[in-house]
């Protein structure tokens, strides 16, 4: 697949994923499904409860994304309970 050419907004101005000498710079978007806390019975079921619950993958799933060191994160399945 070829890499996307970004254009620039107005002429003369930088663009989007343009920086100021006209070079491409990296964007990293990383997307990560968290399963919702109401979705885990269905979906874990037969898993050791302790593996599966949010509460033992909150820690993991963070440092995963800090590795990433992404400019964008994406989040499915996020449920409020999952914010606090």
């Amino acid at each position: 697949m070829e890499q996307r050419a970004w254009v620039p907004r107005s002429e003369g101005g930088e663009g989007i994923g343009v920086d100021s000498k006209d070079r491409y710079v990296d964007l990293r978007v990383v997307s990560y499904n968290l399963l919702a806390e109401e979705l885990e019975d269905n979906t874990t079921a037969g898993l050791d409860p302790t593996i599966a619950s949010f509460t033992y993958r909150k820690d993991l799933l963070c440092e995963e994304l800090l590795r990433w060191d992404a400019d964008v994160i994406c989040l499915q399945e996020v449920s409020s309970r999952q914010l606090l």
